[in-house]
């Protein structure tokens, strides 16, 4: 997975096995967006890719 989008930095987060084992693809997505609100504050998913997320944040840093 590119580490860059526009020459700026992403966080590569890893996510835990139990959100990907949800079979519910809505319910997964929620959780997953609840655990991006609450664990990284002003950062954005921009990429998903078992088992890392990219994220880039709000205020482009």
């Amino acid at each position: 997975m590119n580490n860059l989008v526009n020459e700026k930095p992403l966080l590569k987060v890893c996510i835990a096995d139990h959100l990907w084992q949800i079979k519910d693809k809505e319910l997964r997505n929620k959780r997953v967006d609840h655990y991006i609100k609450v664990g990284y504050p002003g950062w954005e998913p921009v990429r998903v890719q078992y088992p890392y997320m990219l994220c880039k944040h709000e205020d482009g840093r």
